[in-house]
């Protein structure tokens, strides 16, 4: 008698045993088919949110610009007195620089409009993603005046810095180093900056490292067998360094990084790295900052460098030499600070006058 109870107990227990691995596989299992879907999701609006960051990044600068205004403006296309005109393409899905450039794509519709209040002129963009919601963006032009007149469309184009700078400055082209100098930014690298650069290379049968810090995270900008690289954390692992498809040259480059989105010359790549996280030590340009020491300094031109920290300009610097004893450097528009060579060797090399 207590041999068969005991069966049927053990038999029954059995029964609810599987019951339970049954329902708990389908939990498991529709859990796992939400999380895949809600993945994909996830991947598809960051995709298409990245597309809308590159639109911004752009038109952010634009409309910054010192005495920029609005030529003409229609529903989907605007035309800037700097010459920049911005198109929407309902072809390609995508939005375009001088109908040359495209800046952002996946573009379901992009409308500009205009107002005035208090004073100031709004441009208003409502733009959509495809499969997004529709985002209202507002930009404020720049309320700062153009106090000269400009013989031809060069001076406008260099009406920026010039007016910018104070007297006992005189802009230049570029300043180029020689390998032993660099300038400390005071900036600390963060997943939230963006990054515009122009630079000209002067060396392209090396690896080279000349703008970031880096160590446990930050940013690293430099070539990797005459391509360009981004590298996170320590350059010299496996997976430090994303790799562009496009080749270093000797041309003056225009570098726009964001995350892992970078613009090369109009040109958008995707890194698998991407501006991180690090407070050991600020980012230093002409070189790199690794952990508080400069290391692998190069010999580069740089034309102009911009940081942004989410979307507001923290550094503007111009190239130019103090005229009082002709010392090269870049000035920083924000701080108003003059930054000059902080390693060894000469000064840095001046470029012609601008």
């Amino acid at each position: 008698m207590n041999i068969k109870s005991q069966k049927g107990i053990t038999l029954t227990s059995l029964a609810i045993y599987i019951m339970i691995v049954l329902i708990v596989v389908g939990i498991l299992a529709t859990i796992t088919a939400n999380f895949q879907s809600n993945l994909k999701e996830i991947n598809k609006q960051g995709s298409s949110n990245a597309e809308i960051d590159k639109f911004n990044i752009y038109f952010l600068k634009e409309v910054k610009k010192q005495g920029n205004g609005i030529e003409t403006i229609q529903n989907n296309e605007i035309l800037f007195t700097s010459g920049n005109k911005y198109t929407v393409s309902s072809e390609s899905d995508a939005v375009y620089l001088n109908d040359t450039i495209k800046i952002a794509e996946k573009i379901e519709s992009c409308n500009f409009s205009s107002k005035t209040e208090n004073g100031k002129t709004v441009i208003m963009v409502t733009i959509q993603a495809k499969d997004e919601e529709e985002k209202n963006l507002e930009y404020v032009l720049s309320s700062e005046e153009v106090i000269a007149s400009y013989e031809n469309e060069e001076d406008y184009v260099h009406n920026n810095n010039v007016l910018k700078l104070p007297d006992e400055y005189q802009e230049v082209e570029y300043i180029e180093s020689s390998g032993k100098q660099y300038i400390n930014t005071l900036i600390y690298s963060k997943s939230e900056l963006s990054i515009d650069l122009t630079i000209q290379l002067n060396n392209l049968t090396k690896d080279q490292k000349f703008f970031g810090s880096y160590g446990n995270g930050g940013i690293c900008l430099g070539t990797y067998q005459g391509k360009w690289r981004i590298g996170a954390g320590m350059w010299g692992t496996a997976n430090a360094g994303g790799v562009t498809n496009t080749e270093t040259t000797y041309e003056k480059t225009n570098i726009i990084i964001y995350g892992n989105t970078w613009i090369i010359n109009g040109v958008t790549e995707h890194s698998a790295n991407s501006i991180s996280q690090n407070n050991q030590a600020p980012i230093i340009i002409f070189g790199i900052n690794y952990n508080g020491s400069v290391l692998q300094k190069d010999s580069i031109k740089v034309y102009n460098l911009k940081i942004y920290d989410s979307d507001v300009l923290v550094r503007e610097f111009i190239p130019c030499y103090r005229k009082s004893d002709e010392k090269p450097g870049l000035y920083d528009t924000v701080s108003n600070e003059f930054y000059i060579n902080q390693g060894t060797g000469d000064d840095f090399t001046k470029g012609p006058d601008v």
